[in-house]
């Protein structure tokens, strides 16, 4: 990693600011071969990968970021200001492994009548007249069947993806990601002594998402290996003004008083992919799927830019009723083109005690509006079920499939929450803060859990010109699912000392936080009301962070030499990241050591020595489904993550 900043003037009455970043980070595998690969090695399949399918971190290509801010002097009482910017991370990494013998769409042919596994197999002459056998059974290695050998392999009217990948694949997914955001604005104070701060705000977010090691299907022996599967930008433009004035009202304090507009529009586009990426092939009649393999690109018909824009206005005030009184209320009314409007309101107080001691607390009501994105979002994707590997769409709410599964309009998230806490601050140098905070929200978007489509669904979408309906047999959508209440307490204590010829701080930061699912919505589906939430996620959502967690940090200076040594503690979590109704998996409490040693060689460079995980550790192994399904030797989840200790040196030279 290469990092940069460097000061300038402009003009006389200004500066600019300048950051610079690059970085580079290779993949990381935590992986363990998987029980079917290990299968098929045994039986003498030399194609097969150890382990088949990795696990870990994805291997950043390159990590671009750029963030400038200006501010320019224009008289005495105003000055105009700008800050942006620009961010470019291109990512991949590796997907489900692909069965030979049995990867649906792909290699699987269904079962003869005596359960064995049968070999998906193409007849390439235009009439069908190859005669290619629809009965080779994969036993323990299909490549060694004589029939596959001499009626597939060796004949030019028949094929079978054995052919091009004899040990199966793991598609290679990722791509780009572009950021950038641009702010201009004037700030300044009128002669009547009222605050103003005018500006303009401009953000885009792009992802362009490929994939390689993979295979449309229904083309064949002529598929491409790798698509570029489309793109989605995320716009967001908005214009502020805001003001704010000491209004004296004769009481013991003058009443701070401010207020705002805000005009907001928002975007979301989706760009179709190669034509290859969702074509449908002439093999899709024989069976087999459409469209690349682990995400089918986004096709021309679904591809276009919704919008909405939103008004707001608020008034904000605080007030001191005595030295040691404060009370502050605000109030804020948004209107939206696509759901209507919203008011929302905060009331907070703080007293002081005595010198040493003070209370606080609030209480507010909020919201977050779903995104045009999670109104508009349409993709396929590989994910796994309580039956294996699966093709599962996310479609639209509005889409006739997703109503019929229960799909209503999006809403926003309504929120209550209100804090009380407790301050101290005393003369042998500790400083302490505790509080409580209780947040109930409902009407909580998510995604829904995987709902099997029968194929009377199926069929109903093939008649809507989804043509590559049949390659998908389960289908989500964003909803408004269910209602949680989360509460915790937060301490955060700070003491100074002098020790061993030096300055010394330690800093605690504690935390105790517990969520609830108190309620989860039911849809009417083909005449009976269902949850579109397994239980499973309503655990994650409930225990997949930890419920305790603490840091203990000493930051000691002597001299030109620094030491940091942080101490963490992450209770125990569960975890079900695949969502496939498989066992639980409880991943035990972890600590973790961290240190940083710096030292000023002279007023210029500053080297420091540092590590995060100093002890190596990982989380426990995975019990019960690393090697059955997912070849991940560590929850993936777990708050310490699953690649052990980083150590590294870093010099900053000041020019």
């Amino acid at each position: 990693m290469v990092a940069g900043n460097i000061g300038l003037p402009l003009t006389d009455q200004g500066f600019v600011n300048l950051s610079l970043e690059y970085r580079t980070s290779d993949p990381t595998s935590r992986s363990v071969q998987r029980d079917d690969a290990a299968a098929l090695i045994d039986g003498g399949n030399n194609f097969v990968e150890d382990p088949a399918q990795v696990l870990g971190s994805p291997e950043i290509k390159g990590d671009l970021k750029i963030f400038a801010n200006a501010g320019l002097e224009l008289d005495q009482n105003s000055e105009a200001y700008l800050f942006g910017n620009y961010a470019r991370r291109e990512v991949e990494g590796g997907f489900y492994f692909r069965n030979p013998h049995n990867r649906g769409g792909v290699n699987d042919g269904g079962t003869n009548e005596s359960g064995e596994q049968l070999l998906l197999v193409a007849d390439l002459t235009p009439d069908l007249s190859g005669n290619c056998s629809t009965d080779i059974a994969v036993g323990s290695n299909v490549l060694e069947n004589p029939v596959y050998i001499n009626q597939v392999a060796n004949n030019p009217d028949c094929f079978a993806f054995n052919e091009l990948f004899p040990g199966g694949f793991i598609p290679e997914f990722g791509g780009i990601v572009t950021d950038a955001s641009l702010v201009v604005g004037t700030r300044g104070e009128l002669d009547n002594e009222l605050n103003y701060d005018v500006s303009g705000s401009y953000g885009s977010n792009e992802i362009d998402y490929a994939i390689s090691n993979t295979i449309n299907p229904s083309l064949g022996p002529d598929t491409p290996t790798s698509f570029n599967l489309g793109r989605y930008i995320q716009t967001e433009a908005s214009l502020n003004i805001d003001i704010n004035k000491f209004i004296d009202i004769g009481g013991n304090e003058p009443l701070f008083l401010a207020g705002g507009i805000e005009y907001r529009y928002e975007s979301f586009e989706a760009i179709a992919g190669d034509p290859k990426s969702y074509e449908v092939g002439p093999l899709a009649a024989q069976g087999f799927g459409i469209g690349s393999n682990g995400f089918p690109g986004l096709a021309a018909r679904f591809q276009g830019k919704n919008s909405r824009n939103s008004a707001a206005v608020y008034i904000d005030s605080e007030y001191f009723f005595s030295d040691d009184f404060m009370v502050s209320a605000a109030i804020r009314y948004e209107d939206f083109t696509d759901f209507g409007n919203t008011t929302k309101g905060k009331l907070s107080a703080r007293y002081q005690l005595s010198d040493t001691v003070a209370l606080r607390g609030a209480i507010s009501t909020g919201f977050k509006a779903p995104t045009i994105g999670q109104s508009n979002v349409r993709n396929v994707t590989t994910a796994f079920s309580a039956t294996g590997l699966v093709d599962r769409a996310t479609l639209p709410p509005s889409d006739p499939i997703a109503i019929q599964k229960g799909a209503t309009p999006l809403q926003p998230e309504e929120a209550t929450s209100y804090s009380v806490g407790w301050v101290g601050e005393f003369d042998n140098g500790v400083f302490m803060t505790i509080d409580y905070f209780n947040i109930e929200v409902e009407d909580r978007i998510s995604t829904t859990s995987g709902i099997t489509l029968s194929q009377t669904d199926i069929d109903a979408l093939l008649a809507q010109g989804v043509t590559d309906a049949s390659s998908f047999s389960e289908v989500s959508f964003f909803t408004n699912d269910f209602t949680t209440s989360t509460q915790g307490v937060d301490i955060v204590a700070n003491y100074s000392m002098e020790m061993l010829g030096g300055d010394t701080v330690f800093s605690f930061a504690g935390n105790w936080t517990d969520t609830e699912v108190d309620d989860v919505k039911t849809f009417r589906v083909n005449g009976e009301q269902v949850q579109n939430i397994s239980p499973t996620r309503i655990r994650m959502i409930e225990d997949n962070l930890p419920e305790y967690r603490f840091s203990l940090i000493g930051n000691h200076t002597n001299g030109d030499w620094r030491v940091l040594t942080p101490l963490n503690y992450y209770s125990e979590i569960f975890e079900d990241h695949i969502d496939a109704g498989l066992p639980i998996e409880e991943v035990g409490a972890e600590y973790t050591v961290d240190f940083e040693i710096g030292y000023h060689v002279n007023d210029a460079l500053i080297v420091t020595l540092g590590a995060r995980n100093a002890l190596d550790n990982f989380p426990d192994e995975n019990r019960l489904y690393d090697t059955e399904v997912a070849g991940s030797k560590y929850p993936t989840t777990s708050p310490i993550g699953i690649n052990g200790g980083f150590y590294y040196l870093k010099g900053v030279y000041t020019f």
